[in-house]
């Protein structure tokens, strides 16, 4: 009610599937080694991989789907990522290149179970906003693939990544066939508490000295990391 009353030409409406959420959660969550949160590990951080199967017949003949993180401000004109090319890719998303796949994934393990062609110095992709070709998702199998991962992750005995069962899974069924957004897509990491080691270079490297991060109120510990945290996307952002 309190959406409809702030935004009464906007359509609302909500969505749930008790028998899918059932489903995802008897395979997601951690390693058996680990506890984490429902957030983290739980039916809801997997969510927007299984679009198609929450609103069912609401989307038929859609070829199209985008998905908004809750957590994020939306500046931009949702129409760009509608009438995007996508090259043939299933998906697009931005690159969150603050952190890399060795940052996330135990690389060590997936070389010994052969997987050699994954590259540790790729930049994660953000989730904040992801655009879904619905046909070419379906062709390629993305959901179906996550879920192998997430398999192969709950059965190997020595943990494959570290950021529970969400983002990584989708990392390694996406590799490099997405279309990428632009950086005006990818300003994100305001409401976090500190910055990236890499983050912290980087606002290095843009001409911020000492003095200009003092007097915007920032600190840097004795290993080298800013904080809090600062962003110089928000100027031109879209998201």
């Amino acid at each position: 009610q309190l959406l409809q009353t702030h935004l009464p030409d906007i359509t609302i409406k909500v969505y749930s599937n008790a028998t899918l959420q059932a489903r995802i959660q008897s395979f997601a969550g951690a390693h058996p080694g680990r506890q984490l949160s429902r957030e983290v590990a739980g039916p809801i951080a997997l969510a927007p991989f299984y679009l198609e199967d929450y609103l069912g017949k609401a989307i038929k003949g859609v070829k199209r789907l985008i998905f908004i993180e809750t957590d994020t401000v939306l500046l931009g004109d949702v129409s760009d990522l509608q009438n995007l090319d996508l090259q043939g890719h299933a998906l697009a998303a931005a690159k969150s290149c603050s952190k890399r796949w060795s940052d996330l994934m135990n690389f060590d393990e997936l070389k010994n179970m052969g997987f050699f062609e994954l590259s540790p110095n790729s930049c994660a992709l953000s989730r904040a906003v992801i655009v879904l070709d619905v046909q070419r998702w379906r062709r390629q199998d993305v959901t179906g693939k996550i879920e192998e991962w997430i398999a192969r992750s709950k059965t190997n005995a020595v943990e494959l990544w570290k950021d529970g069962s969400s983002l990584v899974p989708w990392l390694l069924a996406t590799g490099e066939n997405y279309a990428e957004l632009s950086e005006q897509w990818a300003c994100t990491g305001l409401g976090h508490d500190g910055m990236t080691i890499e983050e912290s270079q980087q606002i290095r490297r843009s001409g911020f000295d000492k003095k200009s991060l003092r007097r915007l109120g920032l600190h840097t510990d004795k290993f080298g990391y800013l904080a809090p945290h600062l962003t110089t996307c928000s100027g031109s952002a879209k998201l």
